[in-house]
C-alpha cells in the first residue's frame, strides 16, 4: 500500500521585530480569547506560543484533511506531522519534517503551499526531503502552487504540481509516482518529463455537496490540545472577479454548497473534541441569504451553534 505523508509549509518561528509588533501580537490574542470566553462564559486562558502569539490563529490543516478522505479510499495510507506545533514548541520544523520522514518512509510527500511568502519555504522543504530519504517523491499543491507551477515543477526537488482542487488528481497523481498509473491520467498535473515540463488539462471541480475532511487523519485533537481553531468550509465557489483575489479562478465561478447537516455534524465533532472556535472559510459565506438561514437551522438542531463562529 502506498503511503503518503501530508504536511503544509512551515518555519522557524520569527520574534516580533519590535515591542510595539509583541504588544499588539498579545493583543489581538487576548481579544480572540476574549471573545471565545465571553461566548462560554467562562475563562479557558489564553494559550501563546514561544513567540509570544496565540496558536489559535492557526487552523487545523483543513485541506490535508479534505484530500486524506479520498486518498484512503483509494487504497492510500495518509499520515501527517504537525509541523507548526512543532516550531510553537521551539523545535526546527525542517528537523521534525526530516524525522517524520526517517519515521514514517512515506513514498510521496504532499506539500501545500497557498501563500507567496511560503513558496521559498516549500522549495526548502522539498529540498531537506530530498536530503533526508532521496527515493520520496515530493508533490506540491494549494492555491499558490497552482498559479506558479511551471516555476515550482521546474526545482529539482519537486517531482510534480497537482493544480487546483486535488481531491481527485492527487490520488492519481500518487498512483503515478508509484508505478500504478499514468500521468496523462492526472487532470491538472505539471511535472519534468523527457521533453521538457508536461502539463495536463485540469478536470471539473470536484462535487462538494457531500464532501467531510478527515480530521483524524491530520491528528485534530493534538492542534485542538495545543489551542488551535478550525477552518470549516460550508462552500467552494465566487462568482466576482475582484482584481485582488484568485479564489474565482481556483475554485470557480459557480458556488457549490456542501450538505448544512454534514457541517453541522462536522462542528459538532469539533466541538466534541474540544475545539470551542470556528472560522467559516468560505469565500462568499452571506451570498445566498436563505443558504445562511440553512446553515444556522442546522447548528441549532446539532447543537452546533455552541461554537463561537
Amino acid at each position: 500500500m502506498p503511503r503518503v505523508l501530508l504536511v503544509e509549509t512551515c518555519t522557524t518561528p520569527r520574534p516580533p521585530a519590535n515591542d510595539l509588533a509583541a504588544e499588539h501580537r498579545i493583543r489581538h490574542a487576548l481579544a480572540l480569547e476574549s471573545v471565545v470566553d465571553a461566548r462560554r462564559g467562562a475563562a479557558r486562558g489564553a494559550r501563546r506560543d514561544v513567540r509570544g502569539g496565540e496558536l489559535a490563529l492557526f487552523g487545523i490543516p483543513l485541506g490535508a484533511a479534505f484530500l486524506a478522505r479520498p486518498l484512503r479510499k483509494h487504497g492510500i495510507d495518509v499520515v501527517h506531522e504537525p509541523l507548526v506545533l512543532h516550531a510553537a514548541a521551539g523545535r526546527d520544523p525542517l528537523a521534525a519534517l526530516a524525522e517524520a520522514l526517517w519515521r514514517e518512509r512515506p513514498d510521496v510527500l504532499g506539500l501545500t503551499i497557498n501563500h507567496a511568502m511560503e513558496e521559498s519555504v516549500g522549495l526548502a522543504m522539498a529540498r531537506v526531503a530530498k536530503a533526508a530519504t532521496p527515493e520520496v517523491r515530493v508533490v506540491l499543491g494549494g492555491l499558490h502552487a497552482t498559479f506558479r507551477a511551471e516555476v515550482l515543477a521546474g526545482d529539482a526537488a519537486v517531482d510534480a504540481v497537482v493544480r487546483f482542487e486535488g481531491e481527485a488528481s492527487f490520488p492519481l497523481c500518487v498512483d503515478w509516482l508509484t508505478g500504478r498509473g499514468d500521468a496523462d491520467d492526472v487532470p491538472g498535473l505539471v511535472a519534468r518529463g523527457p521533453q521538457g515540463l508536461r502539463a495536463v488539462p485540469p478536470g471539473p471541480h470536484v462535487s462538494f455537496a457531500r464532501m467531510r475532511p478527515d480530521y483524524d487523519a491530520v491528528r485534530a485533537d493534538e492542534y485542538v490540545r495545543a489551542g488551535v481553531l478550525a477552518h470549516v468550509q460550508t462552500s467552494r465557489g465566487c462568482p466576482y472577479e475582484c482584481h485582488f483575489c484568485c479564489h474565482t479562478t481556483f475554485w470557480g465561478r459557480r458556488v457549490r454548497k456542501r450538505d448544512a447537516g454534514l457541517v453541522a455534524e462536522e462542528i459538532t465533532d469539533l466541538l466534541g473534541r474540544g475545539c470551542d472556535l470556528v472560522y467559516l472559510t468560505d469565500s462568499t459565506f452571506t451570498i445566498d441569504r436563505r443558504r445562511v438561514r440553512t446553515l444556522c437551522d442546522a447548528f441549532v438542531a446539532h447543537g452546533a451553534d455552541r461554537a463561537t463562529f
